[in-house]
């Protein structure tokens, strides 16, 4: 029902219902660079799962999704070209996607990855070479096949969630950037003219922070 395949990041979308149907948050992608930067690129500190794109109505919605999130994202989320995607991902999504941040050039907002204020691939590869390493051979999945998550419709949710409950569990962050956090999810329901459910913007704020940090997030 799955295997492990190396896989470009070009050709690696989100599952919709990754962090509570945010997709991605840009700003989580982008201190989670910083950090991989400073700390320097490991293989196997990156647990990546995802499912193959059903050839069926739903596939082609995930792809839509896909290219309306970095549409929607300002700038800084890489842009997609939804012909492109093989798989979308349950975990490992904000690790491939700030690969792709480097990889294609986005907006940016931490000086010491950026040239011009876009993220700066020589000026990253420069401070830690192991960063070239995801560049040249892409990232190891293990991939689920499109039948199981087509009989399972809730089957990626689940393991997204689960999956995203054990990473960066207790993240400490400023008041500036919970600010930040909430902001950018609002901003992206706003910019998709969609409706913006402040408890659910609240709760999406809070994966990987203390429980009761969403009294703070609200």
């Amino acid at each position: 029902l799955s295997d492990n395949r190396w896989i470009m990041v070009d050709k690696v979308g989100v599952h919709p219902d990754n962090r509570e149907k945010a997709g991605l948050v840009p700003v989580d992608v982008h201190d989670l660079l910083r950090r991989i930067t400073a700390n320097g690129w490991s293989f196997k500190e990156v647990d990546a799962l995802a499912c193959e794109i059903p050839p069926t109505e739903e596939g082609a919605k995930w792809r839509a999704f896909n290219a309306q999130l970095a549409a929607s994202s300002d700038g800084l989320l890489a842009a997609v070209n939804p012909d492109d995607l093989e798989v979308v991902t349950g975990r490992g999504s904000h690790t491939t996607a700030s690969v792709r941040c480097y990889k294609f050039g986005t907006k940016g907002f931490h000086e010491e990855l950026c040239a011009d204020g876009h993220i700066s691939r020589a000026k990253i590869v420069e401070q830690q070479p192991s960063m070239a390493l995801p560049l040249d051979k892409g990232i190891n999945y293990v991939v689920i096949r499109w039948q199981l998550v087509h009989a399972c419709p809730r089957l990626m949710e689940v393991l997204s969630r689960t999956g995203n409950a054990s990473h960066g569990v207790a993240r400490k962050q400023t008041t500036i950037q919970g600010l930040k956090r909430v902001h950018m999810l609002a901003a992206a329901r706003q910019r998709a003219n969609a409706h913006v459910d402040w408890a659910a913007i609240a709760r999406m704020a809070s994966i990987g922070m203390d429980p009761e940090y969403v009294e703070t997030a609200s």
